[in-house]
């Protein structure tokens, strides 16, 4: 058996467990969890593809609040 098991015989042991799940393509999250605005995804690639498929809109206001927030953490 390899260094790492499946998340789902790993957490067995630990009885009833809330699984996380990619925001993307649904898989359980295991470890190397890549973040994007409150959104948890399992690999880099399905949160590239997560941000891709984002209206034009969104990206926008999303610019618009990073740059808002690297102001307030600068103050």
């Amino acid at each position: 058996m390899g260094a790492y098991t499946s998340c789902t015989s790993a957490r067995s042991s630990l009885g009833p467990v809330l699984s996380l799940r990619c925001d993307h393509c649904r898989e359980e999250l295991c470890l190397g969890i890549h973040r994007y605005w409150h959104m948890q995804f399992c690999s880099s690639a399905c949160m590239a593809a997560y941000q891709q498929r984002l209206a034009p809109e969104t990206k926008i206001k999303i610019s618009q609040l990073d740059v808002l927030l690297e102001s307030l953490a600068a103050a």
